[in-house]
């Protein structure tokens, strides 16, 4: 039975991948009610959600994810990545960075957020830690003079 829940994860990856988002997310809701204890299904259904323009949904199915184990720099991401474009800036601030991949983008946008919100202490700390990383942009230039 567990086997079948990634046999409709892969059914949805295949499904994505040619862009049959409706179809892909049933394969993934599938998969969950067989396993719920997956994240990678609540992620990627999330996934799924996020490119339908479903962005409350996949909020939701990010935070389970995460909640419930994921370790992958591409669901904190995306998580941060609607927040902010939902303008959920405090929630923005208070997520927790990728460890790898995307964290530069993420640090920019949580930057971006607590500007927003009038925290400057957490600005001047991410671009610090951006410094150290050995990054700089224009973008962070200007952040820097914005505060």
């Amino acid at each position: 039975m567990v086997n079948d829940a990634y046999y409709y994860n892969k059914i949805g990856n295949d499904l994505l991948s040619k862009k049959s988002y409706d179809e892909a997310l049933l394969m993934y809701l599938k998969a969950i009610s067989i396993n719920s204890k997956e994240p990678m299904f609540y992620h990627n259904a999330g996934v799924c959600l996020m490119l339908k323009g479903e962005s409350e949904r996949a909020i939701s199915l990010f935070e389970h994810a995460i909640k419930i184990g994921i370790n992958l720099d591409e669901t904190k991401y995306y998580l941060i990545k609607i927040l902010f474009e939902l303008e959920r800036y405090e929630k923005v601030v208070n997520s927790s960075l990728p460890e790898k991949n995307f964290k530069i983008d993420a640090m920019i946008l949580k930057a971006k957020a607590a500007l927003r919100i009038n925290k400057n202490e957490d600005v001047k700390k991410i671009l610090n830690e951006l410094e150290i990383l050995g990054y700089t942009s224009q973008e962070t230039e200007l952040i820097q003079k914005m505060i």
